[in-house]
């Protein structure tokens, strides 16, 4: 009896130690599987992870591709200067696009200049509200202004000179106050470059890349804090104004977006001036990052 006994026991034994070693090898064998599916999952949450980063770059590139094809779009609104006043073929818009053509720039310019015409009239020819326009007016007859080249009506040929606008996606440069129309006073001139700065849908700011970092600076937009692509030029008779403080409140008002042409030497009227002026843009447009050489 007991020789039995003792053989139940080690059966029991044994059956227990092969149970338990069953059993170990099944988790065991099922941990091991558990382990291989997580980095199988893993494995393909990567790699879909690299497909989607891979598509996103391939997609930025053939949006970059894309738009490098559409050329850059400049407005030119104010003086262009021509000749004779009416001839756009040689006012300063028509050779800034002959430098950029020089230059393999892809860009237009489209001339929406109208010579001898003070900033009222300019208002209305970039399609400002007349009676936004009027405001300005009825201030000019209140003050009583009687000075040279100051507007009190806007020109009775605008009709007749109009161009229809498909300008408003574009970057506009602003080159109006030389045949005056706003009492010679910096700040209604700052008012009126504002108000037909903003008929157009300004493209999303520049950034300067500072040679020496990896870091993007946004360019300085002045006490009127307008962000966007835009270019205001300022070139006035000296005998009428004070230049140096009407820079200066320019230059406050509109930051790195001001460009002075009355360090441009010349007759307004002679192929030089415009040539320069058309120079003095361009490396302007260049160096704002609105074009790319």
């Amino acid at each position: 009896m007991r020789r039995v006994g003792f053989l139940t026991k080690a059966v029991m034994l044994i059956l227990i130690v092969v149970l338990s070693a069953t059993l170990f090898y099944t988790m065991y064998s099922y941990s091991a599987e558990q382990k291989a599916r997580t980095q199988s999952l893993r494995d393909d949450a990567i790699k879909q992870e690299e497909s989607e980063k891979e598509e996103e770059e391939a997609e930025r590139i053939a949006a970059e591709e894309e738009a490098a094809k559409i050329p850059v779009s400049i407005s030119c609104r104010g003086e262009s200067w021509a000749s004779d006043g009416n001839n756009r073929e040689d006012g300063w818009p028509a050779l800034l696009g002959i430098i950029m053509e020089e230059n393999n720039v892809n860009a237009v310019v489209s001339d929406y200049t109208w010579d001898m015409s003070g900033s009222l009239s300019q208002m209305r020819f970039a399609d400002v509200p007349e009676e936004t326009v009027n405001e300005f007016i009825d201030r000019h007859n209140k003050n009583g202004l009687q000075y040279v080249r100051v507007e009190t009506v806007v020109r009775d040929d605008l009709e007749e000179n109009y161009i229809e606008r498909n300008d408003y996606d574009s970057i506009p440069v602003i080159c109006i106050g030389y045949s005056g129309g706003y009492g010679r006073s910096s700040d209604e001139l700052i008012e009126q470059q504002s108000v037909i700065l903003n008929t157009y849908n300004l493209q999303e700011p520049a950034t300067n890349a500072d040679e020496n970092s990896s870091e993007e600076t946004k360019y300085n937009d002045g006490e009127m804090g307008i962000s966007g692509k835009y270019l205001i030029l300022g070139h006035l008779p000296s005998d009428w104004t004070d230049l140096e403080n009407y820079e200066n409140r320019m230059r406050n008002a509109w930051g790195d977006h001001f460009v002075s042409l009355n360090d441009i030497e010349g007759d307004v009227l002679s192929w030089e001036f415009r040539e320069d002026v058309a120079e003095t843009v361009y490396d302007k447009l260049v160096e704002m990052k609105y074009l790319e050489k």
